[in-house]
C-alpha cells in the first residue's frame, strides 16, 4: 500500500513538473514574441539635427530602410515634426532622401510625388505601432498627441488625437512607404511653430 501511495506521489511530482516546464516554456516564448512599442516622445528638433549633422539624410534613410518598417516610419515622423515636409521642393538633399523612403505608387515605378501641403497639426507627442508584419509588407500605427490645427495667421489649440497608418512593402532599395493612402498633412512640434513663426491664436 505505501509503495503504492509512494508511486502515485512520484507521478504526481512529475506531471507537474512538466506541467510547470511547459508553462514556462509558454511564458518565454511569450515574451519573445512581444513587439515593443516605441513611447510617445515629445517631437526633438535637436535630435533632428544631430542626425542630420552625423550621417546626412541619404545615409539616414538607407540605414532605415535596412533596419525595417519602424526604422522607417520613426524616421519620417521625426523629420515632419520637426518641419521638413513643409519644405519639401525647398531642400534637395532632404527630398532626395525622402524620395527614397517613400513609393506612392509602385505600379508607376515611384515618379508620383506628394501633395503641397498648405495645412498642419501641431503635436506634442506620437507612438509608433506595428498593426501588421509578414513577409515583404507591413502596416504600421502613429498615433500623435495632437495640440491645435493650422489657421490663416498661425494655429488654433485643438486638442486630441489623431492617427497616421501607413503601409510599407520591402523592394529591392529596401523598406519604403507605399500607397497614396500613406499621405498626410504635415505633423509639426512646437518647438518648430516657434522656430517658423507660426502664431498661437487662441
Amino acid at each position: 500500500m505505501m509503495r503504492t501511495l509512494l508511486c502515485v506521489a512520484v507521478v504526481g511530482f512529475l506531471v507537474y513538473g512538466v506541467w510547470c516546464h511547459d508553462d514556462a516554456q509558454k511564458n518565454v516564448a511569450l515574451r519573445n514574441t512581444h513587439v515593443e512599442i516605441t513611447p510617445a516622445v515629445s517631437p526633438s528638433v535637436v535630435s533632428f539635427a544631430a542626425a542630420r549633422e552625423q550621417k546626412g539624410y541619404v545615409d539616414a534613410a538607407k540605414e532605415a530602410m535596412a533596419k525595417g518598417p519602424i526604422a522607417v516610419v520613426a524616421l519620417l515622423a521625426q523629420w515632419d515634426t520637426a518641419g521638413k515636409t513643409l519644405s519639401s521642393g525647398m531642400e534637395p538633399a532632404y527630398d532626395s532622401a525622402r524620395s527614397l523612403l517613400v513609393c506612392w505608387v509602385p505600379e508607376s515605378h515611384c515618379t508620383s510625388d506628394e501633395p503641397g501641403w498648405d495645412t498642419y497639426s501641431v503635436v506634442r507627442g506620437y507612438q509608433i505601432t506595428p498593426l501588421v508584419a509578414g513577409g515583404d509588407t507591413a502596416r504600421v500605427d502613429v498615433e500623435y498627441q495632437v495640440d491645435g490645427e493650422s489657421a490663416e495667421q498661425g494655429w488654433n489649440v485643438q486638442p486630441g488625437v489623431a492617427h497616421w497608418v501607413v503601409r510599407l512593402r520591402r523592394m529591392p532599395e529596401g523598406w519604403r512607404v507605399v500607397g497614396t493612402e500613406s499621405q498626410k498633412a504635415p505633423s509639426i512640434s512646437r518647438e518648430t511653430t516657434v522656430r517658423r513663426g507660426f502664431v498661437m491664436q487662441k
